[in-house]
């Protein structure tokens, strides 16, 4: 098909599949701009991380949730439409594992960490009562010392 038509050898099917994913993974979670489009200097990075450079995104990614729940928090509408990306499962990652709002799975999940955390019925909800309580109270919240 088309990898036949570029003359693409087959060994780098899964390289190439992988390098696309990861272009439009950065172009809306990394380098995310105020309309959602793929940027081509963005190919050579997704390609060198398709073939094992590491790179270190925290940073950007963390300032990437930052602005856009700020932008949140800011909207003079936030429960209508907002054309806003960013990887939301982070931050229920995130209070899932310091105020324990999931239910945990009866058994591990090989993979990533978070996985262990979604699936159908894995949230605990909260009223608005709860949630102050779960957040003022600091019962359920966990702290572990990072020097």
């Amino acid at each position: 098909m088309i990898f036949a038509e570029l003359g693409i050898r087959d060994d780098f099917k899964d390289e190439t599949y992988l390098a696309a994913f990861l272009s439009c993974w950065l172009c809306l979670f990394v380098f995310s701009h105020k309309r959602s489009f793929l940027r081509p200097r963005v190919f050579r990075t997704a390609n060198l991380m398709a073939t094992d450079t590491i790179y270190n995104l925290a940073v950007p990614v963390l300032t990437n949730i930052y602005h856009r729940l700020g932008l949140i928090t800011k909207a003079f509408n936030s429960i209508g439409c907002m054309d806003l990306h960013f990887p939301m499962h982070y931050v229920h990652g995130w209070l899932a594992h310091y105020f324990g709002t999931h239910y945990p799975l009866p058994t591990e999940v090989r993979g990533p960490k978070w996985l262990n955390l979604f699936g159908e019925g894995m949230f605990i909800y909260f009223d608005e009562y709860g949630t102050r309580k779960l957040i003022h109270n600091g019962a359920r919240i966990q702290c572990h010392a990072s020097l």
